[in-house]
């Protein structure tokens, strides 16, 4: 590196330290909860590295171990770090993200003291602080543990730029971290890569089943954000949410992209928010400080609990005590006083069993779906931007599982397996009472089915409708479409947002090549005339055309106001017959509301 600074070093740790200190600064990226949107933490990215002559960051760290000032120079940043940081959070409750220097980790263990001298100079409890181990480079596994493992109440731990590095999966079972960050390699293009989104969805379920929160890295657009979010990942971060900044005024608690994105997805509706908060069992957690004598006392105290869950000083869960662990030594000769032994004492996690961890908001579905992986979990514990609030019973939900399974199946239109008319209904009431614009809510009708029916029998005709509903699946199916099937040949799609004017501009080629399909359903001269001799709806024999399908399309835009589904459904039934006459067989109108 030919830059001043480099050619100064010599002169001593002290230039160093000054230069160092003069040119670099911090830049705060925020990490959000993907259903609220709330700033769950912000990650200190150095910036001015340049100023210093050096092209990336490790050869700044570099530096500092050449000049043999790398704890020094590390406290100086970390001191930087959390004044800057508490000028725009300190009253808030979001963490500060920290990247630690891994040759610092390797070598050094005597900066433990000024960590945390730092840390209460700046009124910043370990609870909201995070130091992030990478696995971009190298770490001494063992030195890291003598680190944290001497150290009371720690800070959080995360495994940043997972999948990348050098130990992978070695280094989440040595390292006990509290959070993993997926590198921005398996995020970029998830939409477009099913190995990727494969790859998420293991690491998901592998995180959340050791008790294990995920931030998913380097979110540049709304699809990767949705796909994140439905894989179930907890936290997001990426310039699709928020770019780095060193002005602090542009730093929020919450943040509206997310919240708008979660209002607009049918989902992500405030009562399905809230199922996992209507199953929960509120039970007290016992800390993971407390002496074996309390956790005995807890057991004596409530016998129709054989299990606790246990959390430490930042309110975090850390697993599960039950009681069946503690059994064999408390029946034991001398195993009451073993546990209590004050000289060399059992500590409570000794005897902890990992277990499930889901957000409040998450979706009960993915929860379910978790708890089918580990059948031999007694609980799921919940919490609320990252603080337990109670716990879930598993055979409780499983219960609601099975009541959920059996509502869809009465609803669900046996045939073609799509959402019924209560469901249809629903859904538009839904959309109609949300300020998500534009909407689209598009009838299909098919034409000329009863001839069809009459020719070639009701088993062909089933055919049709699935036939029609496969093809509705595989040609308009999205993240924020809704499909379902009214009844007999009439089928039902609503959609909002950045999905509308997708579904507009693919509806003549869906159109298109459902007739095209159903023309194999005749022999070759009805398809070269293009009708068949049938009976017309008085009896008469006539020339009636191959069966097809029309769709009429209302539209809800923001100059529509409230529109209400009595209106809706009357418009929808005039563009249907509209779009029957024409020859498009597509009849499109923007509603008019209050």
């Amino acid at each position: 590196m030919n830059s001043s600074l480099t050619r100064g070093v010599t002169a001593g740790a002290t230039a160093f330290l000054d230069a160092l200190d003069r040119n670099v600064v911090y830049a705060y990226q925020p990490i959000v909860n993907v259903h609220t949107g709330e700033a769950y933490a912000f990650e200190a990215l150095l910036r001015g590295h340049r100023n210093l002559g050096f092209s990336a960051i490790p050869m700044l760290f570099a530096s500092m171990a050449d000049v043999d000032v790398a704890v020094d120079a590390e406290m100086l940043l970390l001191d930087k770090a959390i004044r800057d940081f508490m000028l725009f959070a300190g009253e808030a409750s979001a963490r500060l993200f920290f990247n630690a220097n891994n040759r610092v980790l390797n070598a050094h263990l005597e900066h433990r003291p000024h960590m945390r001298a730092i840390l209460e100079r700046h009124s910043l409890p370990t609870a909201r602080f995070c130091i992030e181990l990478s696995e971009a480079e190298t770490l001494n596994v063992s030195r890291s543990q003598q680190f944290f493992n001497g150290w009371e109440d720690r800070p959080l731990i995360a495994l940043d730029d997972f999948g990348t590095g050098y130990s992978g999966l070695r280094l989440l079972a040595e390292s006990r971290p509290d959070i993993i960050k997926i590198d921005r390699f398996f995020v970029a293009g998830v939409d477009r890569s099913q190995e990727k989104r494969l790859f998420l969805e293991q690491i998901v379920g592998l995180a959340h089943s050791i008790g294990l929160s995920v931030v998913a890295e380097g979110i540049e657009t709304e699809i990767e954000f949705q796909i994140c979010r439905e894989i179930g990942c907890d936290y997001a971060q990426g310039f699709f949410i928020a770019h780095p900044s060193s002005d602090l005024s542009t730093h929020h608690t919450h943040y509206e992209i997310v919240q708008h994105l979660n209002r607009r997805n049918r989902r992500d509706r405030p009562e399905a928010r809230n199922e996992l908060r209507a199953e929960l069992d509120p039970i007290a957690a016992l800390p993971v400080s407390a002496p074996m004598i309390a956790i005995l006392e807890a057991f004596r105290d409530d016998k129709t609990r054989s299990f606790f869950p246990v959390i430490n000083g930042r309110g975090e869960p850390v697993g599960i005590v039950h009681e069946e662990r503690l059994k064999g030594l408390i029946y034991s000769q001398f195993g009451r006083d073993l546990l209590t032994n004050r000289v060399r004492p059992h500590r409570v996690t000794d005897y902890l069993t990992p277990c499930l961890i889901f957000e409040v908001s998450t979706e009960i579905d993915r929860v379910l779906a978790a708890i089918a992986q580990r059948p031999n979990d007694h609980a799921v514990l919940v919490v609320e931007n990252g603080t337990y609030i109670g716990l879930l019973d598993t055979r409780g939900i499983i219960r609601t599982m099975h009541e959920r399974v059996v509502s869809r199946a009465r609803d669900q239109n046996p045939l073609t397996k799509l959402p019924g008319n209560i469901m249809v209904a629903n859904y538009m009431v839904d959309a109609l009472d949300s300020d998500e614009r534009p909407q689209i809510f598009v009838h299909f009708d098919f034409d000329y089915f009863k001839p069809f029916n009459d020719r070639f029998g009701f088993r062909q005709g089933d055919r049709a409708i699935t036939l029609f509903a496969d093809l509705m699946r595989a040609r308009l199916a999205g993240g924020d479409v809704f499909l379902g099937h009214i009844g007999g040949d009439d089928f039902f799609l609503g959609a909002h947002g950045a999905a509308v004017e997708p579904v507009i501009a693919s509806l003549p080629e869906f159109i298109a090549q459902f007739a095209s399909d159903m023309a194999s359903f005749y022999d070759a001269r009805a398809r070269h005339d293009g009708v068949i001799e049938a009976n017309d709806r008085n009896g008469a024999t006539a020339l009636v055309p191959l069966l097809s399908v029309s769709c009429g399309c209302a539209l809800v835009q923001e100059e529509s106001g409230r529109v209400n589904l009595d209106a809706l459904s009357t418009l929808l039934a005039d563009l249907k017959k509209r779009a029957k006459r024409s020859p498009q067989k597509i009849a499109v109108e923007t509603v008019s509301g209050s």
